[in-house]
């Protein structure tokens, strides 16, 4: 089997999954895991060469978490309670 031939693999399923974020995303760590460090610095580079690293920046900031809600609803509703913790502490004293 060639050296690559995962390499060039995960590139033929990327390109072809390309039209999904959430499935490229969901290949991408696949081949991650699947492939050495040198294959995935390579990787990476044809990715950029080939304008698909938009997909990967779109997954990203979409997230969401196990109930749901985005990085952004979860820092706001953290917010939100440490600043009714603080009015209790304030009605109390």
């Amino acid at each position: 089997m060639n050296k690559n031939s995962f390499l060039d693999y995960y590139k033929t399923i990327l390109e072809k999954v390309s039209f999904d974020r959430r499935l490229f995303s969901k290949e991408y760590s696949k081949a991650k895991q699947m492939l050495g460090a040198s294959e995935s610095r390579e990787l990476d580079y044809w990715l950029k060469s080939k304008g698909l690293t938009q997909q990967l920046e779109a997954v990203s900031s979409q997230r969401t978490g196990a109930w749901g809600f985005s990085r952004q609803q979860k820092a706001n509703n953290a917010s939100a309670q440490t600043e009714n913790s603080r009015s209790r502490l304030r009605q109390s004293s």
